[in-house]
């Protein structure tokens, strides 16, 4: 499976991991692996279905949770992206990780209205970024989380020292995995594709 993801052969990669769970196997990447593959053949209904399994046999699996918010979105169901960033936020707002931090608050500001209670979303961006204040990644996703609360002079102020902080180079947010590569641009307007560039002149 992952030779023929390598490869990019998709659908041979899906094949692959399919066997691989019908054996047995109990490796929790065959899972999201196969979502991978799936998602670059736009087949979003297997993605989400593999990314709850994922995200139901180990819960702590942040990456997993957020790719599957971003796969609702892919089939515009808002909804259940809400619900996905609803639980998200309260399985992880006591972890002390930085990174578990800044991805669940990324993946809860990359549409409008998902997060009617920005607080949360807000607090755990900034713990990311108060272990890490220097951090490009960090820094874009509390600038968005200001922005999405309405505070335009804070977006302002945290997206200037987050592009400072990259040396003026502008690189998307957490786009590792064919789930949010294919999914993000399929469902987010062109003005909101996640650099700090792009939060910029909409704050």
């Amino acid at each position: 499976g992952w030779a023929n993801l390598l490869a990019r052969r998709w659908k041979d990669a899906v094949d692959d991991y399919s066997r691989a769970l019908q054996l047995g196997s109990d490796n929790p990447q065959v899972v999201t692996q196969r979502a991978d593959a799936s998602a670059e053949l736009g087949e979003w209904e297997a993605v989400t279905a593999d990314l709850e399994r994922a995200a139901a046999t180990d819960p702590d699996d942040y990456l997993a949770r957020y790719q599957l918010g971003v796969s609702y979105l892919a089939r515009n169901d808002t909804s259940a992206y809400g619900r996905v960033c609803a639980a998200m936020l309260e399985h992880f707002m006591q972890s002390p990780s930085a990174h578990a931090a800044n991805d669940v608050a990324w993946a809860c500001v990359l549409t409008s209205g998902a997060t009617p209670d920005q607080t949360p979303v807000l607090e755990l961006a900034k713990r990311a970024v108060g272990q890490d204040p220097k951090n490009y990644y960090f820094l874009n996703t509390l600038g968005a989380a200001h922005f999405r609360s309405g505070d335009y002079p804070s977006a302002v102020t945290t997206l200037g020292d987050a592009m400072r902080a990259h040396n003026g180079e502008f690189l998307d947010q957490v786009t590792s995995g064919s789930v949010v590569q294919q999914a993000i641009p399929a469902r987010l307007v062109s003005d909101e594709k996640g650099t700090a560039y792009d939060w910029f002149f909409m704050a």
